[in-house]
């Protein structure tokens, strides 16, 4: 049975946050107002599937308070969705408010650490702030 949980917890790692539930970005940018970007990053998922690669935000508020977010495209758009999980930080890591216990650090090269109970599962690399999702593995930006 431990090994089906394993396995099943395994695989929604592998659900890209398309199938989440997303905001449009227009309504999510206005609590961003005095916020700071930490940084920002290209998450490919799955290595085979490039149209399901995503950004990773993550944000100090103004209030003290931090955020995630992922911005992915939608399927045949233009427009960017966002899905939305606060944070808390202790010292360097980021621990991500959702049902998988993820937590993300920012490694030495730049690049970000994903890992979930688990322990350690990818890394995301850093892209410019005009980069969209569907731009990731090319290093465009529009």
């Amino acid at each position: 049975m431990n090994r089906i949980k394993i396995g099943l917890i395994a695989f929604s790692l592998m659900i890209p946050p398309v199938l989440a539930a997303a905001s449009p970005v227009g309504q999510q940018n206005a609590s961003l107002q005095d916020a700071t970007r930490i940084g920002r990053w290209c998450d490919s998922a799955i290595k085979s599937m490039p149209d399901l690669d995503y950004i990773i935000e993550l944000w100090r508020l103004q209030d003290g308070t931090y955020q995630r977010r992922q911005l992915f495209t939608k399927e045949k758009s233009d427009d960017v969705d966002v899905n939305i999980n606060s944070a808390n930080k202790i010292n360097k890591t980021w621990f991500i408010q959702d049902d998988y216990g993820e937590y993300v650090r920012v490694g030495a090269d730049g690049s970000l650490h994903l890992y979930d109970r688990l322990g350690f599962i990818r890394k995301a690399m850093p892209v410019g702030t005009s980069t969209k999702p569907e731009n990731c593995r090319t290093g465009t930006s529009r």
